[in-house]
């Protein structure tokens, strides 16, 4: 399909070439569209056609010859059912009724059922030095000096700025209500 295509596509072209190169008009006429819709097609053909390339070659050499080579990497693909070990299988068929009992007693997860490790995440502080990790314990604890109830009344008293009033605890805000109706 592709080479009937590429065929009818310089069809049309040649002709295309032909009419103008005799003189004549080309707008309008049906064999432009015949060639941006030949192109498009052909054009969204070839990532496809890149893609399968590797496959058709391969089985083209195949028809050929009439035998896989060794070195073919389709051989050393995963195969998901040999994936468990002999040793595995035949100790699992031996005990798995001892195992069925064991596990109903104790309250354990049955075989084929997926439990998640027990692991956490944790904060990776491997790349800091310990200047670094100092200067951060340093910055923090200088955030939360900053951000105390008593700094924040020193800021309120001795700088111009308008007071703010937001409260968190709803305990808090009702007394900070009760003096302001008492100073009024």
């Amino acid at each position: 399909m592709k080479y009937h295509m590429l065929l009818s596509y310089l069809i049309n072209l040649t002709y295309v070439v032909l009419r103008k190169c005799s003189g004549k008009m080309i707008e309008g006429d049906p064999a432009v569209d015949r060639l941006v819709e030949i192109r498009t097609v052909l054009e969204k053909m070839r990532p496809i056609d890149h893609k399968l390339k590797h496959q058709i070659d391969k089985l083209v050499k195949t028809a050929a010859t009439g035998s896989t080579g060794g070195s073919d990497p389709s051989h050393l693909c995963a195969h998901p059912e040999n994936m468990v070990s002999k040793a595995e299988e035949s100790e699992d068929s031996e005990s798995e009724g001892e195992d069925d009992k064991a596990d109903d007693k104790q309250g354990k997860v049955k075989k084929g059922v997926y439990v998640p490790p027990k692991l956490a995440a944790v904060h990776y502080d491997g790349d800091k030095s310990w200047a670094e990790k100092q200067q951060c314990v340093l910055e923090r604890a200088r955030k939360r000096a900053l951000g105390s109830s008593v700094m924040q009344e020193l800021q309120e008293e001795y700088f111009d700025h308008p007071l703010e009033v937001s409260h968190r605890d709803v305990a808090k805000a009702t007394l900070v209500q009760q003096l302001q109706h008492k100073e009024e």
